[in-house]
């Protein structure tokens, strides 16, 4: 009998060790697989449904999931692929900062309207047709209404504290009514249905504006928006980089991919962009007319790194050193021949004066009355002299000046190119 039982437990034992070293191959195997993609998630998660579905999400669902009951201490909550259609009054989630409701069934959001604590806001991947005005919400400064069905831009005039807007993946058609967004630094409008870059003239801390995937025709009105810094306008009808585009002078990326550039003329505006280091052309006419595209843009923007999401080399530094030998050999050369023309200079002085001396003792009279007879009637000699001086010494400040400016102009060039590059 005690034999019987040591035998069973043997095999428990046994069993249990073999389905634990499964779990852990399982587990082992999991974590070598890439990770996925954000996006390839939400995907996923929209074709696979809910897990759990609530419909309408109020007071008591949101305690539900908070640390004992208490949603008016909760800061960050997440309700994101829950089906839920409606939202009740959730006013007293006085503490709430961060609220995530994306993958969902919304068609309008009122009840997060008085909500005064919320700073951002993701309401991606819904139904929701129309903005709503969010007039309470003063304190918010990120609001994701991309993936909807919203046809105009409305309801934001309150949200002076609003630092990025994301509307991308819409049908909206005009860019309007963001005048009070002042303080707006990032603004995504890709795939919707635009067709004018217009009514950002206000937005004067715009950094980042991304119109994407849309049908806009040309790069405009952009005049006042001195701090902007990347520009994405891939998949439009835009032909030619304006010459005005020298007024964003910060820019630093630039994408024009899949549009209709088809020369170099096209962008050569480009010289006017100091800061400019990445830059994206690809899928345009010029691609494939210009075979030394990258290089024609490299000789115009010094601090260039990627072209057609391609890293680039920089110029070779060894030819930025010959350039500064060959600068610093010709001003030798030059200063060598400064001194040869003072060392003749010296010469004929000596020999004027030299003869002034030997015509004074008398030692050769017939030379030196002629010689005093020149120079007392006419001082021809002594003139001559001085005009040869002042000719040699205005070449010589000439050849000095202009080899200091081609000096000078090369320091500034290389100094931008030791900053970025080395």
């Amino acid at each position: 009998y005690i034999e019987r039982i040591y035998i069973l437990i043997s095999a428990i034992i046994l069993l249990f060790t073999m389905s634990e070293g499964e779990g852990e191959v399982k587990e082992k195997s999991g974590n070598d697989e890439p990770a996925k993609e954000e996006a390839g998630k939400e995907e996923i998660a929209k074709e696979e449904g809910p897990k759990e579905v609530i419909e309408k999400l109020d007071l008591y669902i949101v305690g539900k999931h908070c640390p004992k009951g208490r949603f008016d201490v909760a800061s960050t909550l997440s309700f994101k692929n829950k089906g839920i259609k409606t939202l009740g009054d959730l006013t007293k989630c006085k503490a709430l900062r961060k609220f995530d409701l994306s993958i969902n069934a919304l068609t309008e959001y009122s009840g997060l309207t008085k909500i005064s604590s919320l700073v951002w806001i993701n309401l991606s991947s819904n139904k929701i047709t129309e903005m709503s005005s969010l007039e309470g919400l003063t304190n918010l400064q990120c609001l994701n209404l991309s993936s909807n069905l919203i046809e105009r831009i409305s309801g934001l005039s309150n949200l002076v504290n609003l630092r990025a807007l994301l509307l991308n993946e819409n049908n909206i058609t005009k860019i309007e009514n963001l005048e009070t967004l002042s303080g707006i630094n990032t603004l995504i409008l890709s795939k919707n249905k635009i067709k004018k870059i217009e009514g950002l003239n206000k937005l004067d801390q715009l950094e980042k504006l991304t119109l994407s995937y849309n049908n806009i025709q040309k790069i405009e009105n952009l005049e006042e928006n001195k701090a902007l810094q990347q520009l994405r306008l891939n998949n439009n009808r835009i032909s030619v980089i304006p010459t005005h585009i020298k007024d964003n002078p910060l820019i630093e990326i630039l994408e024009l991919g899949n549009n209709k550039i088809s020369s170099k003329d096209d962008i050569s505006a480009i010289k006017k962009l100091p800061r400019l280091h990445q830059m994206n052309l690809k899928n345009n006419p010029i691609e494939e007319k210009e075979t030394d595209l990258v290089q024609y843009i490299q000789g115009m923007c010094l601090k260039i790194s990627i072209v057609n999401s391609k890293k680039i080399e920089p110029k070779k530094i060894k030819e930025k050193i010959a350039s500064k030998k060959q600068k610093t050999q010709a001003k030798h050369v030059v200063k060598e021949e400064v001194k040869e023309e003072e060392v003749k200079e010296e010469e004929g002085d000596d020999v004027f004066k030299g003869n002034e001396k030997i015509a004074s003792k008398g030692k050769d009279p017939a030379h030196a009355s002629a010689d005093y007879a020149k120079k007392d009637k006419t001082g021809i000699v002594k003139v001559e002299v001085k005009k040869k001086k002042m000719k040699r010494a205005k070449v010589r400040d000439t050849l000095i000046q202009e080899v200091n400016e081609d000096v000078e102009k090369w320091n500034q060039s290389n100094s931008l190119l030791n900053g970025t590059q080395l």
